[in-house]
């Protein structure tokens, strides 16, 4: 563009080293160079105002990606629930309460060396806060000893613990774990009576069907099993944990929360499409018919639910987990959400952290994330097209004009004036329609807008030259004609580009039904005046080579501004009609 620039305007004007200078100074005005500072402030502020809302945002491009939201995967638990486990009941295979049974799980649950789990804590604290049980407990606890353990992994879904009795010197291996693994290691039962019998088929349905009826109850349900063994310490290994005896069932309960209905509605009204990846049984989905539940799920297998919904059409996905089992999904999703009260794995995986596990806190974030992408596709799609229009400009009037349109300096000047003048551009306001549904960039879209929209300001740009050509006769002969001709190009891209901000930046009626905010209007009001008096600052005016425009000018200037302001409104209303979309 600047050599193309340079040679017309060399070969028109014959001054090869204005040329030079201009085809410089235009190929500087055509580069956005506020673009990096106002994208980044943008983000900036928005990562302020997010957090406000309690929510820390780690990278700031993720605030895009939280504005683009399709879909969000989160779990279960201290989601949609109060993170509040507590163990509600704990039996045996029958179905009565048992003691026994919680002296097995809490013996499992005190003595791994893992990281202790919810279920983990809500077992403890029921065994040594429950009156009617600490003394047994604490008996249990000083009469066993532990001596080996199988970690708990998400493929076996098991975590085995081996104890040994101090009087007699028995072995045991302890299991406990999601109810379908628990049952698959088991071959007897324990009876009615507390006798062990083989465990036939109809037992393991029967069984199956007991945990359940108890999930149906909103209870979250895990099995427990022990199998005496005579193995030296140190050689366990998954592939023990068959041939082991069924003790019974523990429950727990996760109330959940009282907002938990308005959160995910709200989602769902704001275009987010709610997916549950949870590690429940597949009857709990189930429960959920009107949303999407992802049951039973490996770290492995949330990547591929990640994967799988990014694939469907380039869909934006976000992912909220708090563990462990969630970090892989966390890197791999578009936005990766944890919480302050997640494992440090989980957070360092996460690109944004909530102060609360919440979704309506989720809710705010999002709205916010929105809002300032919308802010900077704003601004960067009305910068494209005025740079595009600045493009066709030149080109005409190198090509048309016996003298430069605007001196390098001048050229420099009013870009700054614009520039500036953007840098409020983070603290507008945007329309609550476009809040409404997630929104993602497509640089197809952008060169769209900059090709429809761009052109209508060098068809005014034209209508300037001719003008000066013709109604002022500023044929370029005299020194002082060229200096009023630069002059009213300079002071027509002053007020034009500040004049459409307010058609641009909304699909609405400009001022009517929809104003700029406060900052941005003081801001574009503020740098036309400044721009505007340049001309009649005699210091100023001469080290720019200014000069007062005829004050026949001024009424021409408004008339081509609300030409312009209408003709732009005009080809918004045909361009949303025909594109459905604006910003």
């Amino acid at each position: 563009m600047a050599p193309l620039t340079i040679i017309i305007n060399g070969l028109s004007t014959r001054d090869w080293g204005a040329a030079a200078l201009f085809g410089l100074a235009v190929a500087v005005g055509l580069t956005p160079e506020m673009l990096p500072a106002i994208v980044n402030a943008n983000l900036a502020r928005g990562a302020m105002s997010m957090m406000r809302k309690k929510c820390i945002v780690k990278r700031l491009d993720a605030i895009q990606s939280m504005g683009g939201m399709q879909v969000l995967c989160t779990d279960k638990t201290g989601t949609l629930t109060e993170d509040r486990v507590a163990v509600f009941q704990c039996t045996d295979a029958a179905g009565a309460a048992s003691q026994s049974a919680l002296q097995y799980a809490y013996l499992n649950a005190k003595l791994q060396t893992g990281l202790r789990s919810l279920l983990d804590r809500a077992v403890v604290d029921e065994a040594t806060t429950n009156t009617s049980h600490i003394d047994a407990m604490e008996r249990a606890l000083a009469e066993w000893t532990k001596v080996d353990e199988i970690p708990f992994d998400f493929a076996r879904r098991l975590l085995t613990v081996v104890v040994d009795q101090h009087d007699h010197g028995e072995r045991l291996m302890i299991t406990k774990g999601a109810m379908e693994e628990v049952l698959a290691a088991c071959e007897q039962t324990e009876g009615d009576g507390g006798e062990v019998r083989s465990l036939a088929h109809p037992d393991r349905q029967a069984l199956l069907a007991r945990s359940a009826r108890i999930n149906t109850d909103g209870l979250r349900v895990l099995g427990l099993a022990t199998k005496a063994t005579t193995k030296q310490a140190g050689q366990f290994s998954p592939a023990d944990e068959t041939g082991m005896t069924f003790r019974g069932f523990l429950a727990f309960l996760d109330p959940p929360k009282a907002d938990a209905r308005d959160a995910v509605q709200g989602l769902l009204t704001k275009g987010i499409a709610v997916k549950l990846a949870s590690m429940e049984p597949r009857q709990f989905a189930a429960a959920c018919r009107r949303g999407t539940v992802f049951a039973k799920l490996s770290p492995f297998q949330k990547v591929d639910v990640v994967e799988s919904l990014q694939k469907d059409a380039g869909t934006s996905v976000g992912f909220l987990g708090d563990g462990i089992n969630d970090a892989m999904a966390l890197k791999h999703a578009d936005v990766g959400v944890s919480v302050d009260t997640g494992t440090i794995v989980a957070k360092e995986s996460a690109d944004v952290i909530l102060l609360e596990k919440s979704l309506a806190v989720l809710l705010d974030a999002v709205v916010k994330g929105r809002r300032t992408a919308g802010n900077t596709l704003k601004y960067i799609k009305m910068t494209c097209a005025g740079n595009f229009s600045n493009t066709f400009s030149v080109l005409i009037a190198a090509a048309w004009l016996p003298y430069l349109p605007m001196s390098a300096v001048q050229l420099l000047t009013a870009n700054i004036i614009y520039d500036i003048s953007q840098i409020s551009i983070p603290w507008d306001t945007m329309d609550p329609e476009y809040l409404e549904q997630p929104r993602q960039w497509i640089a197809t879209d952008i060169a769209r807008f900059m090709i429809c929209v761009g052109p209508l300001s060098s068809l005014t740009d034209v209508a300037i030259f001719s003008l000066n050509q013709y109604f002022f006769k500023y044929q370029g002969n005299e020194p002082m004609d060229v200096a009023q001709a630069q002059t009213i190009w300079y002071l027509w891209a002053v007020v034009m580009q500040m004049a459409v901000i307010p058609v641009l930046r909304t699909t609405k009626l400009p001022f009517i039904q929809s104003r700029p905010a406060r900052p941005v209007a003081m801001t574009l009001g503020v740098m036309c005046a400044i721009g505007c008096s340049l001309p009649y600052i005699p210091a100023v005016a001469s080290v720019l080579g200014m000069v007062p425009p005829p004050p026949s000018y001024w009424p021409w200037m408004a008339l081509l501004i609300v030409a312009y302001m209408a003709m732009a409104q005009t080809i918004k209303h045909f361009y949303i009609r025909w594109f459905h979309v604006w910003i």
